[in-house]
């Protein structure tokens, strides 16, 4: 069982109309996030509001950050675990993934929501996973609570 304070980094390859794409990256970018954090000495918890952080990396490739509360719906709305058109193949993917020191994505999660991302005109790629170690906070707004590392 994961730590409800776990972010996590799901990395893909978008393709399509290139307007159409930015949108869709924009979407990813204004996305906010309720982030629990808690306080490992009083056992307080507390949650603030955090947005996705988003990562160009080489190969046209992306980097979604965002809280693993959000793990089945980020993955669902990314096409993890879902037939995609253009296929890599396995030998490309496995080492693709191993550039990006990422990980196969879960193979199973619940697929019954999504985010209210507009996907028009965009596919795609998904390509693997990347799970964050928690931290304890030392600015203002997490002084003294773990958290995932962002």
């Amino acid at each position: 069982m994961y730590s409800p304070t776990e972010q996590m980094h799901a990395v893909f390859i978008p393709y399509g109309v290139i307007h159409c794409v930015e949108d869709f990256l924009r979407d990813l970018r204004t996305s906010n996030f309720l982030f629990p954090m808690i306080n490992e000495k009083t056992g307080e918890k507390k949650t603030i509001w955090i947005k996705g952080g988003l990562r160009i990396g080489p190969f046209g490739v992306w980097e979604y950050v965002f809280p693993r509360a959000y793990e089945a719906q980020v993955l669902t709305s990314l096409d993890f675990g879902c037939d995609v058109p253009y296929n890599l193949g396995g030998l490309r993917m496995s080492v693709l993934r191993k550039v990006l020191k990422c990980q196969k994505a879960p193979k199973k999660f619940d697929t019954s929501q999504k985010m209210l991302w507009v996907r028009d005109n965009v596919t795609i790629i998904p390509i693997g996973v990347r799970y964050d170690k928690e931290i304890v906070g030392s600015k203002k707004e997490d002084d003294g609570y773990t958290h995932e590392a962002i």
